[in-house]
């Protein structure tokens, strides 16, 4: 009852510091904790301060009243709302929205950053202006365009730093002059990732799973490279082929509608031989063999690695069966030796005689024609 009524003297006018003087005999625990409290409170005050002011100085854009929609969006009125500085993470989806924001905001400084940003260009390199202007890489692209001056006019536009606004979208010569600098750009998009710099940007995103993960279920999410079943412009779309069971899949969700020619059709071979560390397969040894109760199937093969029949060896279980069909194969393999060899001898002895009868008749020719200019 005595702390109760110092504890309320010392809340109407005094200080914790006094108060923690004036006790005496107090426990040494219950001080300290109480100083650790008002320290967190200070440190939180000074802390939601700090963020505010840098949220304000980075992310708030001054003049205006929209411009206020466009900045940190913060749980709660103020700063109350604000967790202390030691359990701010990047995880948080309130940090997670706006940084969206701010990548939407984000301006591009050209039309090439433009066009991989489109819907479905995931898949897309940003092409190195170097290697757009070197002239040994641009080597028989200008047969793609017949209409005159039209390879230079898209040329401008891919390389320019404009970027396509509203007005120019709605105009009809301006959406055909960008078609068919998408069509450039996928020429040069083609030959980029064969080159060794467009290899190792195909290699950190491969690292990253950025092209998907196999969807069979016996892959064991072995991730999986771009691939077009064409080398001609807008005959195909985009796969994905996957190096464990060698088969094409269509891409998830975004990509669908990409051109396969962005990639071509040897990308995935060429990035195997230059990068085969980076090709890890699991072992083959989850194989399918289709049953039922138990049974095999016959003649169902299963997985394409299952173990491969060799002729009809893989049905013979004993060793005398198996030494007989390898004499009958030698046999077999002998006989048509022997006539194959006999037929090449009869041919030669054919071709002997017809030698001879031309020879017989031409000698035969020449006497008469001697006895004729005798008699002459």
């Amino acid at each position: 009852m005595e702390d109760q009524k110092d504890i309320n003297k010392y809340d109407d006018g005094g200080s914790l510091d006094d108060y923690n003087d004036s006790r005496e005999g107090g426990d040494e625990e219950d001080d300290f904790e109480d100083d650790e409290d008002d320290d967190q409170e200070i440190l939180n005050e000074e802390e939601q301060m700090f963020l505010q002011q840098q949220i304000e100085n980075e992310f708030m854009q001054p003049g205006g009243e929209d411009d206020s929609d466009d900045g940190l969006v913060l749980a709660g009125e103020g700063t109350a709302g604000i967790p202390p500085f030691n359990q701010m993470n990047i995880a948080d989806p309130n940090l997670d929205i706006n940084f969206q924001k701010l990548n939407s905001i984000k301006q591009f400084s050209g039309w090439i950053q433009w066009f991989i940003s489109l819907q479905d260009h995931d898949f897309l390199l940003e092409i190195d202006r170097d290697f757009i202007t070197d002239k040994m890489n641009l080597l028989k692209i200008r047969d793609h365009f017949p209409i005159k001056d039209r390879y230079k006019e898209c040329m401008r536009l891919l390389l320019s730093a404009k970027v396509p606004n509203e007005e120019d979208l709605q105009n009809q010569k301006f959406l055909e002059l960008n078609q068919d600098t998408s069509d450039l750009y996928c020429i040069i998009h083609n030959r980029y990732v064969q080159s060794p710099i467009g290899l190792a940007k195909i290699y950190s995103r491969y690292l990253q799973s950025g092209y998907g993960t196999c969807p069979r279920a016996l892959c064991d999410r072995q991730k999986v490279l771009p691939l077009g079943l064409s080398d001609k412009l807008r005959t195909s779309r985009v796969k994905v082929y996957c190096p464990c069971c060698e088969e094409c899949f269509l891409p998830k969700y975004q990509n669908i509608n990409l051109d396969g020619f962005f990639f071509g059709s040897a990308l995935p071979h060429i990035f195997m031989k230059s990068y085969p560390q980076a090709i890890i397969l699991p072992p083959k040894v989850y194989y399918y063999q289709p049953k039922i109760f138990g049974f095999k199937v016959f003649g169902k093969r299963g997985s394409k690695y299952y173990k491969p029949a060799t002729g009809a060896i893989k049905y013979i279980e004993d060793q005398e069966s198996i030494d007989q069909l390898v004499t009958s194969f030698k046999e077999e393999f002998q006989k048509q030796r022997q006539q194959q060899l006999r037929l090449n001898l009869n041919s030669k002895e054919e071709s002997k005689h017809i030698e001879s009868g031309k020879a017989q008749q031409s000698s035969r020719g020449k006497k008469k024609s001697k006895k004729q200019q005798q008699n002459q």
